[in-house]
This record gives structure tokens, C-alpha cells and sequence, in this order.
């Protein structure tokens, strides 16, 4: 099935203690390189209708609380750990996802984009 042209990322993060969580990263299997969760969006799952040519990619990206959750890897993955947000920035290999990871940092931590 061909890909949507848009990308998802998701940071699953738990709570470590009351000011500070902890970061799921997977470790790709073709690359080393480590992620969130992440992957393109499969054709009748677009959110809109893309011309044909599409340029620039959009990445959607979330949080997800995943206190008491078991995570499983895939093929595509030779593992995973938990990360404090400054560890995971250290890991992280493109711009776009440690931005993303610092949006959600901030968010859940109640402060705003410049306070």
C-alpha cells in the first residue's frame, strides 16, 4: 500500500517524579539512529487532500502517557529505553523530532513557548 504524504511522531513518556518524566526511544534496526514512534500515514488516512506535488513533508507529533504500559519493539526496532529529555535530545538525530520532544517537554510541564 503506498505511503500518505505526512509523517506521525509520538513520544510515549512517563512520570518519574513529580518534576521530571522519562522518554521512550526506539533504536532503529537499519540505522541505529533512536526515535519516538514514528512512521507515515497509509493511503485513506491523510487528514487532507495533498496535491501531487508535495514538496514538504508535514510531521504530526504527539505525547502519550504510557504509565504502566509495556512497550514492544518490531522488527524495525532493536530496542528501546527511558530517557530524561535532555538524554533523549543527546539521542535524537533530526531537528524536527527534538523540537518536537522540547514542545511536549514544555507543555507538560505547564510552560509556554518563551516563559
Amino acid at each position: 500500500m503506498a505511503r500518505a504524504p505526512f509523517q506521525v511522531l509520538v513520544y510515549p513518556y512517563r512520570k518519574r517524579n513529580e518534576n521530571h518524566r522519562e522518554y521512550a526511544l526506539l533504536r532503529r534496526a537499519d540505522d541505529g539512529t533512536w526515535q519516538g514512534v514514528a512512521g507515515g500515514g497509509e493511503v485513506g488516512e491523510k487528514p487532507i487532500d495533498w496535491g501531487e506535488d508535495v514538496y514538504v513533508i508535514p510531521q504530526y507529533s504527539f505525547g502519550v502517557a504510557a504509565d504502566g504500559v509495556q512497550i514492544t519493539i518490531s522488527h524495525e526496532h532493536t530496542e528501546y529505553g527511558g530517557f530524561t529529555y535532555e538524554e533523549a535530545c543527546s539521542l535524537i538525530k533530526y531537528d524536527g523530532s527534538r523540537t518536537a520532544l522540547w514542545e511536549l517537554d514544555r507543555r507538560l510541564k505547564g510552560k509556554g513557548p518563551r516563559g
